[in-house]
């Protein structure tokens, strides 16, 4: 189970492949993520950002609402 997040969550190396007709030759790879990894990872990404806004305001609409005990 554990693997099957890690593979979610990395994503998948694809390689270039080449021609062997072909005089130009690609060397690299691209890696290709489940939208729902990439949603995750920019959600993580502009909370690590935007922490300190982001806990600032929550504490600020706590503090203000009335409170009826």
């Amino acid at each position: 189970m554990f693997e099957k997040i890690k593979r979610w969550w990395n994503g998948e190396d694809i390689f270039h492949k080449n021609n062997p007709n072909d005089p130009v030759i690609f060397i690299g790879w691209n890696n290709k993520k489940h939208w729902t990894s990439i949603l995750i990872h920019s959600l993580l990404d502009f909370y690590m950002k935007h922490w300190q806004w982001i806990w600032g305001i929550v504490v600020a609409i706590t503090v203000s609402q009335p409170w009826k005990w």
